[in-house]
């Protein structure tokens, strides 16, 4: 039952952080030119790190669980490599998009 639980949790994150990096995309496209105070550039980066945040706390409690359940789930694992992976594609998207340009701390 945990494991059910926590791979909803995995599912809800990998669509939040595909979700934030469209965003980001939007963000740098269509609203970065008229942000110049640049809170809405901080708003969206202080989303994104808690979002990346929560996401890899709930992947590493999926995969503890995991490790402690007999037998052996490749589907929830890989759900776990996806989630892992749109961290790493989000943080590049924030890298590139806005934090590098701004001098912001990198993620």
């Amino acid at each position: 039952m945990d494991a059910l639980i926590q791979t909803q949790r995995v599912r809800s994150s990998l669509s939040i952080l595909q979700s934030l990096r469209r965003d980001v995309s939007a963000y740098s496209r269509d609203v970065l030119p008229i942000d110049p105070d640049g809170i809405q550039r901080m708003v969206l980066v202080e989303v994104c790190r808690r979002n990346i945040d929560d996401a890899s706390n709930a992947t590493s409690i999926l995969r503890a669980i995991l490790d402690d359940a007999p037998g052996n789930d490749p589907a929830s694992r890989s759900l776990c490599d996806e989630v892992d992976s749109a961290i790493v594609s989000l943080r590049r998207r924030l890298n590139t998009a806005i934090c590098r340009p701004y001098h912001l701390d990198e993620f």
